[in-house]
């Protein structure tokens, strides 16, 4: 008999965006269900857990908590929420799918080469 039925992911509180991605790999071992979320987060955070969460197979994937904060207009281009379902454009490219609004970020505070 399993002991866990759902597990709520909170990326922070887990240790990162890495880190859920571990959780759910072993998510995806036990068959227990995920939603992936985080506390007050902005719309490149959702961008990125929506990614991860069309990694799972549909049972595997019980959802996403999608509030964004309207006062923290991180992206010109948020993911659109369509029947309750968080979807990813057809055709995102590299990156997440979403245009970042720069000038709400302000200058950069270091740069780091690859």
């Amino acid at each position: 008999e399993q002991v866990l039925d759902v597990a709520s992911l909170k990326t922070s509180c887990v240790g990162g965006i890495e880190a859920t991605r571990q959780v759910m790999g072993l998510a995806k071992v036990t068959g227990v269900p995920v939603r992936i979320e985080d506390y007050y987060g902005t719309a490149i955070l959702l961008a990125c857990v929506t990614h991860m969460g069309h990694t799972l197979p549909r049972n595997l994937n019980f959802g996403l908590y999608d509030f964004v904060s309207v006062d923290l207009p991180m992206v010109r281009s948020p993911l659109p929420v369509t029947n309750g379902e968080v979807r990813l454009p057809d055709d995102c490219g590299p990156g997440l799918g979403v245009e970042v609004n720069e000038e709400i970020l302000g200058a950069p505070v270091a740069e780091m080469a690859l």
